[in-house]
């Protein structure tokens, strides 16, 4: 597993990350490769944290292209966590990567006949008030079904990626990211016997607007967003894509990462 071009994308202010990209850029000059657009490129490098793992992912996808992260941000639940960067970077070139397949997550506003308001989503989407308006009620359906209705600021639904995000924030639980299903996490209900709950990616997903003086939005992956109206429903779906990560050998696993964050095993 070897390219010969490739598209950076980083950090966009931290200059530690400045210094890791003019690293990488000086050791594949040293290997002949080629830094180019994200059409021409083999292969996208992520240099920074999480939301930068996140951005380059989405692209890669649209792309069809593989994508590497190196960890230099503060959180990094989503980057290669390596303990050594240079090393990472060599196992890089001479392509010592392991690949990870991310679920890529379907959503559609309205009908299936209507692909007019439709994207994709890898971390997460969220159903929420606009600002700071009043309450606002959804109801959360699973195939067809109603299951919960939510009054409150809106809800979450989280990708097993997604978990450590907004849904953690919000009181959700931190899921594997080999588990293949959705987590929906209400936010800041007013009913106190409302709990985040675990759905089947074989499920469809539905989140309707019920009241609300001004609609909701909808923001996938933080980024890409939509109107929605009272009595609109947004659908959500596993598509079944991928986008494929590389994964260093030496990385923390998801487990070492949250015992570290979370410090779960004591001090």
């Amino acid at each position: 597993m070897r390219f010969r071009t490739f598209h950076i994308e980083s950090h966009l202010w931290k200059t530690s990350a400045f210094e890791v990209v003019e690293l990488f850029r000086q050791m594949a000059l040293d290997r002949g490769l080629q830094e180019t657009s994200c059409h021409d490129a083999d292969v996208f490098v992520a240099i920074g944290g999480d939301g930068t793992f996140l951005r380059t992912a989405q692209m890669a996808f649209m792309f069809n292209k593989p994508f590497w992260s190196l960890g230099t941000g503060r959180l990094n639940f989503l980057p290669n966590n390596v303990p050594d960067i240079q090393k990472a970077m060599t196992d890089f070139f001479e392509g010592k990567l392991e690949v990870e397949e991310l679920p890529v997550y379907r959503w559609l506003l309205g009908e299936k006949s209507d692909t007019s308001r439709s994207g994709f989503f890898i971390n997460d989407l969220v159903v929420a008030k606009p600002g700071y308006d009043t309450t606002i009620t959804l109801k959360v359906l699973v195939d067809g079904m109603d299951v919960m209705y939510a009054v409150g600021d809106g809800v979450i639904v989280s990708t097993p990626l997604g978990s450590t995000a907004y849904n953690l924030s919000a009181g959700g639980p931190v899921m594997d990211r080999a588990v293949k299903g959705f987590c929906v996490t209400p936010l800041n209900p007013h009913q106190t016997n409302l709990r985040p709950l675990i759905v089947p990616e074989e499920r469809e997903i539905g989140v309707q607007v019920i009241e609300a003086y001004k609609g909701a939005v909808a923001v996938a992956d933080g980024s890409t967003s939509c109107q929605l109206p009272v009595a609109k429903r947004i659908r959500i779906w596993s598509s079944g894509e991928v986008v494929e990560h590389l994964v260093n050998c030496d990385a923390m696993s998801f487990y070492e990462r949250i015992i570290k964050k979370f410090g779960w095993l004591g001090s």
